[in-house]
Parts: C-alpha cells; structure tokens; sequence
C-alpha cells in the first residue's frame, strides 16, 4: 500500500510537523521537550498521592525512572553548553527545559541532544522504550518560560487529566 494514495484503504500516519521552518535548533535558546514511551506506556513509576506528604501529588519513580532521571542529568556532562533548567519524569513521558548557551563553537541540535538521551537510556536499559520523535517549543520570553515551568511543576498533580494519562 502506498501510504501517499489517498484512494488507498488501511491505517496510515502521518506526523504534523512541528518545527518552525528554517529555525536553527542548535542556536542559543530556551527549549520546552515532551519525550513519550512507546505506546505511551507507564514504565518510570507511579504518581502518588500521599496524605502525609507535603505536596499534593508526586511521582515516585522506578528503578527505570531512575535510569531515565540520571539520563537527564547527565545531559550537560556531555554538552558542556547545556543545562536542564527544569524536568519532570512522568510515568510515560519526561517533559525538560533545556537550555542552549553561547558557545564559540557549535552547538549539538535539540534533536541531537534528544537522540544521544534517549539512546543513553535504551543502552542502561538493554531495549529502547521510547516513541519516534518528541515533541520540542521554542521559549519565547519571560511570560512563557514561567508558564511552561509551572505546568511542569503541576503536571503530577494534574496526571488524572493529563492527556498523556494511562493507567498502568
């Protein structure tokens, strides 16, 4: 079948794309990433809900999560000219910002970055337990990196509702 015939009958996929055209993605900046699991499976723990706990809900993470938190972490170890300002592994999905500073050489692209990550944690894992793809969003300003820090910040709290939410 060829997935570009649109007489033709089955399941196809296409991919929105999602990058800004002719945007340089190695360039200095503020980046928001979504990195999903495989079928959106829950592998890196679970949100609990702790009546002793000080905060309202948060994620408790597996042996798997672990892996994927220190992946995370590791990101500026390899790339000097990276941090990660904010993070969250969820149980299907990690959501990051990730900064890109001046360099007087090239930076590595976010989707590089990406790549080198999700292959770190295939590698300590022995499979990859990763979708295709991610989902990246340039930061623009003030307003929106406050935003975007806050949903992470929420998004335990908010999992029930949260449109990547499966139960595991």
């Amino acid at each position: 079948m060829d997935n570009n015939d649109p007489s033709a009958s089955g399941p196809r996929t296409f991919r929105k794309p999602n990058r800004i055209p002719g945007y340089d993605y190695a360039a200095p900046g503020y980046y928001f990433l979504t990195i999903c699991t495989a079928d959106h499976n829950p592998l890196f723990g679970r949100i609990c809900v702790c009546p002793n706990d000080s905060l309202p809900a948060r994620m408790v993470l597996n042996p798997v999560g672990q892996t994927v938190e220190q992946a995370i972490l590791a990101i500026p170890d390899h790339y000097p000219d990276t941090a990660v300002a904010k993070y969250v592994v969820m149980p299907n999905h990690v959501h990051l910002i990730l900064v890109i500073s001046e360099s007087p050489e090239k930076a590595p692209s976010v989707s590089r970055i990406v790549q080198q990550f999700k292959r770190a944690v295939s590698i300590r894992l022995g499979k990859s337990v990763w979708q295709q793809g991610f989902y990246d969003h340039v930061i623009r300003g003030d307003a929106d990196y406050r935003e975007i820090w806050t949903y992470i910040d929420n998004n335990p709290v908010k999992w029930a509702v949260d449109k990547y939410y499966r139960e595991g």
